[in-house]
C-alpha cells in the first residue's frame, strides 16, 4: 500500500493538520508583535522600510547610518523594504510592520510548494511538503523576522518549481505559461535580493539539464514574452537607481554580489560581515533543517531506506531531480565562502521539504496512525518549545540585551520629564553609533550626529540626555553614577541642570 499519511480521504488527519498550521502562523504573528526589534539586521531593516513611508520615496533604499543623516543604502533591492514601508504606514512603528513581508513571503512559499507538488505528484505529497517546510524550526522562526532572505525564499523555489512544471508538461501553451512564471519568479528575486535568486535557481536547472541532456527542452521555453517580462519587472529600478546615484550598480555588483563572498574586505559601507570558515555553509544547512535531516539520516541504517534515499532514479525526475539538485548546489556554492550567515541557508528549506516528503512517499509502506500520530504530536511540541524560546529570548533580551524599546519604556517611566521637556532636552543623544532600532522606534527623539568617539562625546555633547554603554558608567565616579539612569546593558546621563 503506497503511504498516505495525509489521506486526502481521512478528513481528520487533514483539518488536524490545518488547523495546526493556522494556530501557528497565529502564534508566530504574536510573537512577531511583542518582541522588540533587534540590532543590528532587524533594526536597519527596519529602519529603511520606515524612511521609505516617511519620505514617501519608494525607489531609493534609506539609512541613518555613521553620518546620523539618510544615505542611499545600496546593499540589497528595494521589494522588502517597500512592502515593508506599506506595512509601517498601516501599523506605523510597531514591531510587527517591518516584519510581515517576512511573513508574507513565508506564506506564499508553502502555498506555492502545495500547488506544484499537488500538480506533479499527488495531494498526500504536497500536504507533507508544507508540513516539513512550515515545521522546519528555523524556517518557522525566520517567517517572523525582518530579514530580505524569506523574499528570496520564495523566488528561488518559485523559479525551481516552475522549472518543474515546465518540464512535466505536455502541452506547449502549458509549457509557456510555466516558463513565463519562471521568468517572473527570477525578477523578483533580482528586486529581493539580486544576482544571487538567478545563480540559486540556475544551478540545479543546469546541472539537471546536463546530466539528463534536456537540452531538446530549451526550444520550447517562452524566450521572447519571458525575458520581456523579466525586463519589465526588474529593470526599472535597478536604472532608477542608476540614474539617481550613478556609482550603484559597480558597488550592488561587483561589491556586495562578487567581492563579498571572495575578499575579507571588500569595501562594505554598511558594516563589516561576520567571518566564520569555509564550509561553514555545510554546518548551517544541517541546522535550518532541523528536525526534518533526521529522515535521511535515520534511513541510511537500513538496506530497505538506504535505497530508495540513493535511488538514481531521483536525478532523471523533474521535481525530484530539481529540488535535490537545488539544495545541494545551494549549499556547496556557498561552502566556497567564510562569510556566511545561517539564514543564507534558508532557500534550502523548501526544497530539502519536498526531497524528505517524496522520500516518504516513495517508501510504499503503511504509515500506521500510531506511528504517524508520535510523529505528528513530537514535531508540534518542538514547534511550542520554539514559539516558548522566542518570547523568552525577547524577555530576557529586554532585560539584559541592548534592546532600545524595552530601555525607552523604561527609561520613559524612570524620567517622565523627558517627554516634556524643551528641544534639544528631550533627545537622547547615542555615544558613538545609534543603533538602527532607536531611530525605528523613537527616531524623532535621536540627537541625530556623525560617528564620535567617547571623549569628544563628553567634551561636546548638546544639553541633552547622553546614553551609552552601562559598563562605561559604572567606572566613572560614585558622583556621576548616582546621577545616571541605568537600565539593562544602558545608562543614561541626564543634561546639565540649566
Amino acid at each position: 500500500m503506497k503511504l498516505n499519511v495525509l489521506n486526502s480521504g481521512n478528513t481528520i488527519y487533514n483539518r488536524l493538520i490545518l488547523a495546526t498550521l493556522l494556530l501557528f502562523v497565529v502564534l508566530r504573528i504574536v510573537t512577531m508583535a511583542v518582541a522588540p526589534l533587534t540590532d543590528p539586521s532587524e533594526g536597519r531593516y527596519a529602519q529603511i522600510c520606515q524612511t521609505m513611508a516617511i519620505t514617501n520615496d519608494y525607489v531609493t533604499p534609506q539609512l541613518i547610518h555613521d553620518e546620523g543623516v539618510p544615505v542611499s543604502f545600496s546593499g540589497k533591492p528595494p521589494l522588502y523594504f517597500q512592502l515593508g514601508g506599506l506595512c509601517c504606514e498601516v501599523f506605523q512603528t510597531a514591531s510587527i510592520s517591518p516584519r510581515l513581508p517576512a511573513l508574507f513571503f513565508g506564506i506564499l512559499t508553502l502555498l506555492l510548494v502545495y500547488g506544484v507538488v499537488r500538480r506533479l505528484r499527488d495531494e498526500s505529497t504536497a500536504q507533507l511538503s508544507v508540513f516539513v517546510c512550515f515545521s522546519s524550526v528555523l524556517f518557522y522562526v525566520f517567517m517572523g523576522v525582518a530579514i530580505t532572505d524569506m523574499g528570496l525564499v520564495f523566488a528561488v523555489t518559485g523559479a525551481v518549481l516552475a522549472y518543474a512544471a515546465f518540464l512535466h508538461a505536455e502541452d506547449l501553451s502549458e509549457k509557456h505559461r510555466w516558463s513565463m512564471a519562471f521568468f517572473v519568479f527570477l525578477a523578483l528575486g533580482m528586486l529581493t535580493k539580486g544576482p544571487v535568486a538567478l545563480l540559486f535557481a540556475g544551478m540545479p536547472i543546469f546541472l539537471f539539464t546536463l546530466l539528463n541532456n534536456q537540452w531538446v527542452q530549451l526550444r520550447y521555453h517562452a524566450w521572447f514574452r519571458g525575458i520581456f517580462l523579466f525586463v519589465l519587472i526588474a529593470a526599472p529600478w535597478y536604472i532608477l537607481m542608476q540614474s539617481r546615484h550613478p556609482d550603484f550598480l559597480e558597488y550592488f555588483f561587483i561589491n556586495e554580489n562578487f567581492k563579498r563572498f571572495i575578499f575579507k574586505e571588500y569595501g562594505d559601507r554598511y558594516g563589516a560581515g561576520r567571518e566564520f570558515f569555509k564550509g561553514v555553509a555545510a554546518l548551517w544547512f544541517l541546522v535550518v533543517n532541523l528536525p526534518w535531516i533526521l529522515v535521511p539520516l535515520l534511513m541510511l541504517f537500513k538496506a530497505k531506506t538506504r535505497a530508495v534515499l540513493f535511488d538514481r532514479s531521483i536525478l532523471r525526475q523533474p521535481l525530484l531531480g530539481l529540488v535535490f539538485f537545488g539544495f545541494v548546489t545551494m549549499t556547496l556554492f556557498l561552502c566556497l565562502s567564510s562569510r556566511v550567515l545561517i539564514y543564507y541557508l534558508l532557500p534550502t528549506i523548501p526544497c530539502f521539504a519536498i526531497f524528505v516528503a517524496c522520500k516518504i512517499s516513495d517508501l510504499q509502506l503503511d504509515f500506521a496512525p500510531a506511528g504517524w500520530k508520535k510523529c505528528f504530536y513530537a514535531v508540534v511540541g518542538l514547534l511550542f518549545i520554539t514559539t516558548i524560546v522566542l518570547l523568552v529570548v525577547a524577555k530576557l533580551s529586554a532585560e539584559t540585551d541592548k534592546t532600545t524599546l524595552d530601555f525607552y519604556q523604561n527609561f520613559v517611566r524612570a524620567h517622565p520629564e523627558f517627554l516634556n521637556a524643551d528641544s534639544p532636552r528631550n533627545q537622547l543623544y547615542f555615544s558613538g553609533i545609534t543603533p538602527y532600532s532607536a531611530n525605528y522606534y523613537f527616531r524623532d527623539q535621536i540627537y541625530q550626529h556623525p560617528k564620535s568617539n567617547l571623549l569628544d562625546d563628553f567634551k561636546h555633547r548638546p544639553p541633552c540626555y547622553w546614553v551609552l554603554s552601562r559598563d562605561v558608567v559604572n567606572s566613572w565616579p560614585q558622583n556621576l553614577r548616582d546621577s545616571a539612569f541605568q537600565w539593562g546593558a544602558w545608562a543614561v546621563v541626564p543634561p546639565p541642570a540649566q
